[in-house]
């Protein structure tokens, strides 16, 4: 495993900065994390302040929640996803419905 760290923009939407306490964070991390490994990430980071969006039996982001990666949705979950790049920014916003439709 290299040594070698990476910079990521963390980015929390509406009621989700109470996680960080601010908009927008950096998170050094190995260059080699996978995207799949973001939610076990954010527990480590922040703690039972990730739990609202993180589920901590599961380590799996809760479904109200969208994970945005360089202004693309991706299924954060999927280890299919590949691994996170220097500079890379995530969004992390609940999921906006209802209407009269």
């Amino acid at each position: 495993m290299s040594t070698e760290l990476i910079s990521l923009g963390v980015r929390f939407i509406g009621p989700l900065k109470a996680i960080a306490g601010r908009k927008e964070v950096s998170i050094l991390l190995p260059a080699e994390t996978r995207i799949a490994e973001l939610a076990e990430l954010l527990l480590q980071e922040f703690g039972e302040k990730a739990e609202v969006l993180v589920d901590p039996e599961t380590r799996e982001f809760r479904g109200q929640y969208r994970v945005v990666l360089n202004g693309k949705y991706v299924n954060a979950a999927d280890g299919d996803q590949g691994f996170f790049q220097d500079g890379d920014t995530v969004s992390l916003l609940p999921v906006v419905g209802g209407g009269t439709g």
